[in-house]
C-alpha cells in the first residue's frame, strides 16, 4: 500500500503539476492582455489622429466659407460701384449686347452673365 511518504509525494507533485499549469495560464493571459493593451493603444491614437483631422478640416471648411462669403460681398460692392459710376457717365440701364455683336445667350454660356441677369438684357 501506500506509506506517508508516497502520499505526500503525490500531493506536492499534483500541487508542482497546478502551480506549473498555473504559470502557463498567467503567462497566456498577460500576452492577451498585451495584445488588447497594443489594438487600443493603437485605436486611441487613430482615434486622436481622425478627431485632429476632422477638427482642422471643420476649421477650414469655416475659414473658407467666411472668406468666400466675404469676396462675394466685395464683387456685390464692386458690381455697386461700377453700374453707380456707369449711371454717373449716363450709360443706360439697359444693353443691347447686339449692338457689339453679343448675344446674350452666349454671354451666359461663356459665363460672363448670369442666366437671370441676361433676361433684363436686350
Amino acid at each position: 500500500m501506500f506509506s506517508g511518504w508516497s502520499v505526500l509525494i503525490c500531493v506536492v507533485t499534483n500541487i508542482l503539476l497546478s502551480q506549473k499549469k498555473l504559470e502557463k495560464e498567467e503567462e497566456e493571459a498577460e500576452e492577451a492582455l498585451f495584445l488588447l493593451q497594443t489594438q487600443i493603444s493603437t485605436a486611441v491614437g487613430r482615434l486622436a489622429r481622425i478627431r485632429r483631422q476632422r477638427k482642422v478640416m471643420k476649421e477650414k471648411g469655416a475659414s473658407l466659407f467666411e472668406r468666400g462669403v466675404q469676396s462675394l460681398g466685395e464683387l456685390e460692392r464692386e458690381d455697386g460701384r461700377v453700374v453707380g459710376d456707369l449711371n454717373d457717365l449716363g450709360a443706360p440701364p439697359d444693353v443691347d449686347w447686339s449692338l457689339f455683336g453679343l448675344d446674350p445667350g452666349d454671354l451666359v454660356s461663356a459665363g460672363l452673365v448670369p442666366l437671370d441677369a441676361s433676361q433684363g438684357v436686350q
